[in-house]
């Protein structure tokens, strides 16, 4: 699991080191940079997969496209690159990238490497890393002493799986690639069909059997997408001669199969969080934008419970997110008992002007109790629905 996250002089992160939970929530408003902080995420995983043999970590890929080092810098910090360290409980490493020509550079050149544990720390600089093979991200340097402590850290990296917010939507055909090594609805969504169809009699998310229904991947995706879409049902053909499929969707118990084309954004957007939620087994990181889009009130809150109950049984999820339907579900997931205070982690993210005018920041960590209640309510977290009724009773 991901215990701590570290970045430096990313976008318009100057600093931020923060706990994660089994589930934790980034809240805030516009542009304070929850995207980048999973983001930041999202490109070491992007970078051993896509560039195993790499000095560098990768800006644009098949899981984000950030463009040059000049765009993802912070500006206000004057430094020529950013940082990213991460850990678990008992291992930190810490990434530190430079760039000569930021305008044009589309990686980070990395100029340290440090990994630290209980027990000891190595460190490699510049100088010394131009002379060393290095794979995902770590020199090819292991001894038996280090080795646990690097396959704990490479499985962390190579179990994570974003989801963002730019989702596809309906479509009348999907891609199937390669045969998956283990499931991943791509970070649009885009392979949502072909991991239904692959991994459709596996057995799903422990945290998610519902009572009733067999342990299958595709029972209980059926089962859950039905909370919220009445009578779902799916089924996914191969197109002969290509390397397509199409599905089919129904949204009443006997009726006919629809292409998802009738059937609405709703659907075709929270299905691919539902597949790798319950497709996820324990140690799997999951990181999710935007659950909340395309659905109704009632339909948010049901997924804030849901991604909980994922959350509950190994599976780590990091969610941006700007409904408080969302947020309500996890608190209710929380007052019943489905997944602990201690596990939940909550951060509102707000821009703040220092005394020099330039823009920082600011985090405020909102903690819920076994009820359910949280701790503070700062300005901005979720306080419009007050705010509006305030102006118009006034």
């Amino acid at each position: 699991m991901l215990k701590t996250l570290n970045i430096e002089n990313f976008k318009c992160l100057n600093k931020f080191e923060r706990e994660f939970g089994a589930l934790t929530l980034l809240t805030g408003l516009n542009a304070a940079g929850k995207s980048s902080v999973i983001q930041c995420i999202a490109l070491l995983h992007q970078s051993i997969t896509e560039n195993e043999w790499g000095r560098s970590i990768l800006l644009n890929g098949s899981t984000v496209e950030l463009g040059t080092m000049v765009d993802v810098i912070d500006r206000n910090s004057g430094g020529k690159g950013f940082a990213i360290e991460i850990g678990d409980k008992s291992w930190r490493c810490r990434w530190e990238t430079t760039s000569s020509e930021r305008k044009r550079e589309l990686v980070g050149e990395i100029s340290l490497i440090r990994v630290t544990n209980r027990e000891r720390s190595l460190e490699w600089n510049k100088e010394e890393l131009e002379n060393l093979p290095i794979r995902r991200l770590v020199p090819e340097t292991i001894s038996v002493e280090d080795a646990g402590l690097y396959s704990q850290l490479q499985f962390v990296l190579t179990s994570i799986s974003y989801i963002s917010a730019e989702r596809l939507g309906p479509r009348e055909v999907y891609s199937a690639r390669t045969p998956m090594t283990n499931p991943d609805v791509g970070a649009h969504g885009e392979y949502t069909a072909l991991c239904l169809e692959q991994f459709a009699d596996d057995k799903c998310n422990p945290g998610l059997i519902l009572p009733g229904v067999a342990d299958t991947v595709r029972l209980m995706v059926q089962a859950w997408m039905g909370q919220v879409f009445g009578g779902f049902g799916y089924e996914i053909r191969r197109i002969d001669g290509t390397n397509l499929v199409s599905m089919g969707i129904r949204t009443s118990p006997n009726g006919e199969m629809f292409r998802p084309t009738n059937v609405g954004y709703g659907l075709t957007h929270v299905l691919p969080i539902v597949t790798a939620c319950v497709t996820a087994k324990p140690g799997r990181i999951l990181l999710i934008e935007n659950p909340e889009t395309h659905l109704h009130p009632a339909a948010q809150s049901l997924i804030g419970s849901f991604l909980a109950l994922a959350a509950s049984k190994g599976v780590q999820l990091i969610v941006e997110t700007h409904s408080d339907h969302v947020l309500n579900g996890v608190r209710r997931a929380v007052r019943d008992g489905k997944l602990s205070p201690e596990e939940t982690k909550i951060y509102f993210l707000q821009s703040e002007f220092d005394k020099s005018h330039e823009q920082r920041t600011s985090i405020v960590d909102i903690l819920v109790d076994r009820g359910g209640k949280l701790d503070k309510w700062p300005a901005g977290f979720f306080d419009q629905y007050e705010t509006d009724l305030d102006h118009i009773f006034r």
